[in-house]
């Protein structure tokens, strides 16, 4: 499995816009496993959009519980025109909500349930996997850990966020669960 990781900070791989990146991982690496940080979102979206487009089979797992997305899924059922937009538009088979749904978020919340429960709504429990984002830092491990308490109480819905979730995307040995 190839696994590629996007920030704000580094941008993609091999000094490549993020839309031929796209193109360079849907031709080579079909079923890429990508983490992208939210902070710089125009480029970003325009790479996940692509890259979908592109590739079907991709994974892309966002943190914060997917950002703004959950909160601004009705501003995102369609792209805002313009020329970068336009070129994006133009490969996309699908609404671009329909694309943003194949998401995969994590659970770092610091805290606020509200966001866990959008992510889960728009998501679904399928595409939450339990993420702290500093680890198991003392501080926001405890937090996140809360927020999946306070939010999920089925018992079988939170083994899939803590585990089986993880475990299905990176190709885990099943048996080697934890019961």
């Amino acid at each position: 499995m190839r696994i590629h990781v996007i920030t704000a900070d580094t941008g993609a791989p091999w000094n490549l816009p993020l839309e031929r990146f796209a193109e360079q991982l849907a031709a080579h690496w079909p079923d890429a496993l990508v983490a992208v940080d939210p902070g710089n979102r125009r480029p970003q979206v325009r790479f996940e959009l692509t890259y979908m487009a592109l590739g079907p089979d991709l994974k892309i797992i966002v943190h914060h519980s997917g950002g703004t997305v959950p909160m601004l899924a009705g501003r995102l059922k369609t792209l805002q025109r313009g020329p970068e937009t336009d070129q994006v538009a133009a490969r996309l088979k699908h609404e671009p909500l329909e694309y943003l749904k194949r998401f995969y978020a994590d659970t770092a919340n610091f805290g606020n349930p509200i966001a866990l429960r959008a992510a889960l709504e728009f998501f679904g429990p399928e595409h939450v996997l339990f993420g702290t984002d500093f680890g198991f830092n003392t501080r926001f491990a405890p937090e996140t850990i809360e927020d999946v308490e306070t939010v999920i109480g089925d018992e079988e819905l939170k083994r899939t966020i803590y585990e089986r979730n993880a475990r299905r995307l990176l190709r885990l040995d099943a048996a080697a669960l934890v019961d």
